[in-house]
């Protein structure tokens, strides 16, 4: 079962999650590169591929926005899910898999860094 798990995460959960965070990532250089004007906002093949990360990003950032304060310019709601994406991947899942017991009863090193219990 644990073995089932490590794969999953490795091949499956980390690429997406690392997919979605580069998904962000160029959402949020886009949208500087708007405001900043070094791409001109009546650029058809660029306003196509704001829309696109528009509607992937959205949806997971108008959740957090009700509930963190709003600051004017600064959008704090999309670094909450960035954040949040990235100890899901590097912190959350990777605990939790090493919480399933494995067959000797130790962890395993591919997953996470192993802690050694007295």
């Amino acid at each position: 079962m644990r073995d089932l798990l490590i794969m999953l995460y490795q091949f499956l959960l980390s690429p997406i999650l690392t997919l979605v965070i580069f998904l962000l990532v160029a959402y949020a250089v886009m949208g500087w590169l708007f405001t900043f004007g070094v791409i001109k906002s009546n650029n058809q093949v660029a306003r196509q591929w704001w829309g696109i990360l528009h509607q992937i990003v959205e949806p997971m950032v108008r959740p957090v926005r009700r509930f963190v304060p709003n600051l004017g310019q600064l959008d704090l709601s999309f670094f909450v899910v960035f954040l949040g994406l990235i100890f899901l991947k590097d912190g959350l899942l990777p605990t939790l898999i090493n919480m399933v017991p494995h067959g000797d009863g130790g962890c395993d090193p591919r997953v996470y860094e192993c802690v050694k219990r007295d």
